[in-house]
């Protein structure tokens, strides 16, 4: 037996919910043209494109070089100098140069230091010229020639000798050789001379005009 059909009206008074109304249809929103052209143009930029960020984001911590003018300008090698251009492992200095020089120096008034510039094989080569089998060295008194104030035999590879002077303020020169012997005679052979070097005094100085005063020790 078919059921009877109440109206809305009707299934209201009776406590009955009448149905919801559907949502009202909804019209889609324009696209943008450019993205429009963009995305048929290339599908996949849209999910490979990366964000931009503002260039002072990827700017370093570091300051930026000063520019270098003036009169050192050519002489700049930037704020890293290039590394090729330097070498990696130190090297160690030469023992000698083989330039044969003779220095002189003074260390105080009764006491000179010579040295002289040979290499091993220069110094062995003349030591095995000496009739001694060792150099000599002479010390002058003022300039060379004549008889030396000291005379001194080196051991055969000294390169360097303290020389012990009598006489104090007095200026000095050296010469580094050997004796040869030539017709039973012994014939000096100089390899260099050196430059003069003036010992100081051993005394106190004669001037007194030089005045000294002692500062008590409350004077600010």
């Amino acid at each position: 037996m078919k059921e009877p059909e109440f109206s809305s009206d009707a299934k209201r008074e009776q406590g009955e919910a009448p149905p919801a109304p559907s949502p009202a249809p909804t019209e889609p929103k324009p696209a943008n043209r450019d993205q429009t052209v963009a995305s048929e143009e290339n599908p996949s930029s849209n999910e490979d494109e990366m964000p931009e960020f503002p260039a002072i984001l990827l700017e370093g911590d570091a300051p930026a070089p000063t520019a270098i003018s003036g009169p050192g300008e050519k002489y700049a090698l930037g704020p890293k100098p290039p590394e090729e251009q330097f070498e990696a492992e130190s090297q160690e200095l030469p023992e000698a140069y083989g330039t044969g020089r003779l220095f002189l120096a003074v260390r105080d008034p009764h006491w000179l230091y010579a040295h002289w510039d040979l290499t091993r094989a220069q110094q062995a080569h003349h030591v095995s010229l000496s009739v001694d089998r060792h150099l000599v060295l002479r010390i002058f008194k003022d300039a060379t020639g004549g008889a030396p104030v000291s005379e001194i035999h080196l051991h055969p590879e000294s390169r360097n000798w303290f020389v012990h002077v009598e006489r104090a303020g007095a200026r000095y020169v050296a010469e580094l050789g050997y004796y040869q012997r030539h017709q039973g005679n012994r014939v000096w052979t100089k390899l260099s001379q050196s430059n003069t070097a003036d010992a100081p005094p051993d005394a106190s100085s004669a001037d007194a005009t030089a005045k000294f005063a002692t500062i008590p020790a409350d004077v600010p």
